[in-house]
């Protein structure tokens, strides 16, 4: 029926030349928490997807091809996607997928920040971190207490401050 064709699944793939593809899945038209582990990656300049990001500052979600960004998806922020259909992202070897668990700062400002995980395996929040992580789950936010790769989630800082991972 035509429902089942409107929220099934679309294949996600990342990988670069002589690299692994990774595939993740991913309910299309329907918005979706998502992130990248990985270190800076290029959209597709012709992709119908929809990707934003709240912006604290500005006070709202910005879309991300309208930002300092410019159509990248960076290592350690969260993103909102909506999509139509499969999206394959190539990633070059100098770009590849976060799995050595060096040391990563991420700066967050004060109020609402979408973050995630930097490496390509799941993480706690830094010991000076204090508070909840917030994820969707399809028709609510839950909790968590750990940053999972390829999710985003929306985190509360009580000041401007920098998270620093060191991978463990």
């Amino acid at each position: 029926d035509g429902k089942s064709a409107l929220f099934r699944q679309w294949p996600f793939e990342m990988g670069g030349e002589g690299q692994s593809l990774v595939t993740r899945s991913f309910v299309s038209n329907a918005w979706g928490m998502v992130s990248m582990p990985s270190s800076d990656v290029a959209l597709p300049a012709d992709s119908s997807l929809r990707l934003f990001r709240w912006r604290e500052e500005f006070g709202r979600y910005v879309d991300i091809r309208d930002t300092l960004a410019s159509g990248r998806l960076l290592r350690g922020m969260g993103y909102w996607l909506l999509s139509d259909g499969p999206l394959t992202l190539h990633v070059d070897d100098s770009n590849r997928l976060a799995e050595v668990a060096d040391t990563f700062t991420l700066t967050v400002v004060k109020g609402w920040n979408m973050i995630t995980s930097p490496y390509a395996f799941a993480v706690k929040l830094p010991a000076a971190a204090t508070d909840t992580l917030h994820t969707w789950a399809g028709d609510r936010y839950v909790t968590s207490d750990v940053l999972e790769p390829w999710k985003s989630y929306f985190y509360y800082s009580t000041d401007g401050v920098s998270l620093v991972f060191t991978g463990q």
